[in-house]
């Protein structure tokens, strides 16, 4: 049993398999520019990477290993 809710109330008219179109891009946008590799840490330009101390309240356990800056 079908109700008029079951079914849209007609076919598409414009075709619904049409990818959508790209935005627009500002003039200009096609070069990107040199690259260059951005330092290790971006919180701290040209300071060495940390190397974590042993800490002697966890003796035997393995030195962890410094997380990359997010």
């Amino acid at each position: 049993m079908t109700d008029a809710y079951d079914r849209p109330p007609a076919p598409a008219t414009e075709p619904t398999d049409m990818p959508a179109p790209l935005p627009e891009r500002m003039p200009g946008t096609g070069d990107s520019g040199p690259m260059m590799d951005p330092p290790v840490n971006p919180d701290t330009p040209g300071m060495p990477v940390p190397q974590p101390s042993d800490n002697p309240d966890t003796p035997g356990l393995p030195t962890p290993t410094p997380l990359p800056a997010m």
